[in-house]
């Protein structure tokens, strides 16, 4: 076959377009920190590219729900907190009434008594983002109410529970209605006793009740702990596969800046060399053509 002018003239331009293409594609990656700019760079990176923004995306929202059931779970430990503290003042309060104090003053203890059985109430109220922490799976509902000077539970004695990982499932409360009923019938048992004098009421099996409902507070604490302890493992596991998930991703589709301006160098420089070639190769061209 016989190779023309046009023919080679061609060749020299595709050439020389294709050296300056790959000029400017590593100049584009380099200014982007990307080494796929469009799926037709690489379709399987892509793809791969493209399943681990999904699985990220997975993961950014159980870190949200973990985060925000951790959140809520310290709120529930600083609310059985305060009912402890409640507490402790009851006992301090049923030793004042069964020592030696004029009637008067064991009223003005019952009043304060009063005072904690609201303060209870309120507590085991307590909610969070409008869902109501006490109030087990029925969480949009007001769970206790005060009838006839009794504490009722109106909730679920279900806990809640939260999805942290596919098919994981970590509750994010206690079941603490039954203690907090308890607790509050002591303070009017408390109430009651201080308002009628009984010394021997308020020295023993007042005493005593309120001692056992100390421990199963601590008990609550402690479950509400285990909990809490096992949501920050979640945590702790998410936001490691976070950060080996952003390290694949990283590696498939941005790009090492080192090779990167390598890789420019060394375009430049077939560049140059094809734009010189293709001078000298020109040159001969047209002087054949002139003779």
């Amino acid at each position: 076959m016989r190779i023309t002018s046009t023919m080679v003239f061609d060749r020299v331009v595709a050439d020389i377009q294709a050296a300056q293409t790959r000029l400017m594609e590593s100049q584009e990656r380099a200014s982007a920190q990307k080494k796929i700019l469009r799926p037709s760079d690489d379709p399987a990176g892509t793809q791969y590219a493209l399943d681990v923004e999904w699985t990220l995306r997975q993961v950014e929202r159980y870190q949200q729900v973990a985060g925000a059931a951790q959140d809520r779970l310290d709120t529930i430990d600083a609310l059985l907190g305060k009912m402890g503290d409640l507490l402790v003042r009851a006992r301090q309060m049923a030793i004042q009434g069964a020592a030696p104090v004029p009637p008067q003053a064991q009223e003005v203890l019952a009043q304060e008594v009063a005072q904690l059985q609201a303060q209870l109430v309120d507590l085991a109220n307590g909610e969070m983002g409008g869902r109501y922490l006490f109030a087990g799976t029925d969480e949009l509902t007001r769970p206790f109410v005060v009838v006839g000077g009794t504490l009722q539970f109106l909730g679920s004695p279900q806990v809640p529970q939260r999805e942290v990982a596919p098919g994981t499932l970590v509750p994010v409360g206690v079941d603490a209605h039954q203690v907090i009923l308890n607790l509050y019938a002591a303070l009017e048992n408390l109430r009651q006793d201080l308002l009628a004098g009984d010394v021997a009421s308020l020295s023993g099996p007042r005493l005593a009740e309120l001692n056992q409902l100390e421990d199963d507070l601590l008990n609550l604490r402690t479950e509400a702990g285990a909990v809490a302890n096992r949501m920050a493992l979640a945590q702790d596991r998410l936001g490691a596969l976070h950060l080996n998930l952003r390290k694949i991703l990283a590696n498939t589709v941005d790009t090492d800046l080192v090779e990167t301006v390598l890789d420019i160098t060394r375009y430049e420089t077939a560049f140059q060399m094809s734009l010189q070639v293709s001078a000298r190769v020109l040159q001969h061209t047209l002087l054949d053509f002139l003779r």
